[in-house]
């Protein structure tokens, strides 16, 4: 897995990551690009005023966001615009008429164990050689290692300085009449977290405080780990932060909700989309089956266990010859009390959990 460390301004970091990462960022980008224009009939012209509208809602929102695409832009030889709709392909989905996608990823955390809290994930966002695994040091914030993404400011997992791992799964929202012009898209908050939070309750503030979510169609669950043992899922969506607190030492997050107040957002609308919701609900009982089949005690080695399972339902590892549905194209395992992350470059039942560590 390769990795690489940027540091400085938020323009700065994406200078840096323009100018080392450039060949796989322009290629991503052009694939983007011929993907809107071949898949769904999409121009310049209509491009455009999308642009503007998210550049003004970037700028109120998350300007530091924005600045380090800017920094991308300028370090890998592309124009803002390229940048900032390639950070922003999942909006565009809402907006040009496009069905929304999530990817179908998994995340469990333990409360304790030999090692201390643990949190693990796996990302199940298809294949493609885009990834990498990234320490950044902001001027103004917290130290993050974390998943990165060739030409992107986000991230899905990964732990800062003060021992606060994040993990996350996607959700589909019913439609709206309206989206919302002015929010946090749902990308970045991982990333807006864990450069200003410092434990689980800062980050459930954070969340509550901040939004809407944009897209409207899209939302996110949050599973919050900190370096004391404190342990919370947020299931965010539209205008609404669902926080669940309660466990036996486990919780987990998939591609469902369990809080009153967000079921009620499920898009359950066709067979297609009640057959995901049917999927993320196996997965979450495989994960509680895994953990209490233990004996309720949490260890690394049971986490390794959990993100390689195969058998049905309930696939937590996903490829060809398990579950159909998914592709887990990175496994991640965050250590807060060792500031560690361990990371599977594919499917973990195949390979071995390179290790990268959060140094002061």
């Amino acid at each position: 897995m390769r990795f690489e460390e940027f540091s400085g301004t938020a323009y700065e970091i994406g200078v840096q990551k323009g100018q080392r990462c450039r060949d796989k960022i322009v290629a991503w980008v052009e694939h983007m690009y011929q993907w809107w224009e071949r898949d769904w009939n999409v121009t310049e012209e209509q491009l455009k005023p999308i642009y503007e509208r998210l550049r003004t809602n970037s700028e109120k929102m998350y300007p530091e966001m924005l600045a380090e695409m800017d920094g991308i832009a300028d370090g890998a030889g592309l124009s803002r615009e390229q940048v900032l709709l390639h950070n922003h392909y999942a909006y565009l989905w809402c907006t040009i008429g496009a069905e929304p996608r999530g990817g179908q990823c998994s995340a469990l955390g333990y409360v304790s164990s030999p090692q201390g809290p643990i949190l693990g994930q796996n990302l199940d966002i298809g294949s493609g050689d885009f990834y990498f695994c990234e320490l950044t040091r902001p001027t103004n914030g917290y130290a993050v290692l974390s998943d990165g993404w060739y030409g992107m400011c986000f991230s899905d997992t990964g732990l800062n300085e003060h021992g606060l791992a994040v993990g996350t799964s996607a959700l589909g929202c019913k439609p709206r009449p309206e989206d919302w012009e002015t929010g946090i898209h749902n990308h970045f908050f991982t990333r807006l977290i864990l450069r200003n939070c410092k434990n689980v309750s800062e980050a459930i503030a954070y969340l509550q405080d901040n939004g809407p979510m944009i897209p409207a169609r899209l939302g996110k669950n949050y599973l919050l780990v900190d370096w004391e043992g404190d342990i919370a899922v947020v299931e965010r969506g539209q205008d609404v932060a669902a926080v669940r607190r309660e466990h036996r030492g486990v919780m987990a997050v998939t591609n469902f909700c369990l809080h009153e107040d967000m079921i009620k957002l499920m898009d359950d609308s066709t067979e297609e989309r009640r057959a995901g919701l049917k999927n993320a609900a196996d997965r979450h009982a495989r994960i509680m089956q895994l953990f209490a089949d233990a004996g309720s005690e949490g260890s690394l080695e049971l986490m390794k266990k959990t993100l390689r399972w195969h058998p049905m339902p309930g696939t937590l590892c996903r490829h060809e010859g398990s579950d159909p549905t998914g592709y887990t194209r990175l496994s991640l395992i965050a250590l807060p009390h060792e500031r560690k992350l361990y990371i599977s470059d594919g499917p973990p039942c195949r390979n071995d959990y390179d290790v990268f560590e959060l140094k002061p």
